[in-house]
């Protein structure tokens, strides 16, 4: 049961991966250090990804229209991860598992 989350976790971060607006960004870590970067934090969680949707959502630059649409996503893979009591450290500790099985 625990992978089932872990992947439904993943296809959720996947897809805010794909919304967010660098071109062929394909690499988990990268985007993590650019949500970093963009919400000028070391850490991300949930409350940061609200407050910064809260105070930018009615940007209406094209690139901000896809960082909202990204954000979005990842804020429902936390919603996800919290209510199935999945830590978001361990969610990055499977992608990293992954990474070196590949």
């Amino acid at each position: 049961m625990r992978a089932t989350k872990f992947t439904q976790i993943l296809e959720m971060i996947f897809s805010a991966v794909n919304d967010y607006p660098v071109y062929n960004l394909l690499d988990t870590d990268e985007y993590f250090d650019g949500v970093k970067k963009r919400l000028k934090i070391d850490v991300i969680t949930l409350p940061s990804l609200e407050n910064y949707l809260k105070i930018n959502r009615n940007s209406g630059y094209e690139n901000a229209i896809w960082v909202n649409e990204s954000l979005s996503a990842l804020i429902e893979a936390f919603k996800f991860m919290v209510s199935n009591h999945v830590l978001f450290n361990d969610v990055l500790d499977y992608i990293k598992f992954l990474d070196d099985e590949a």
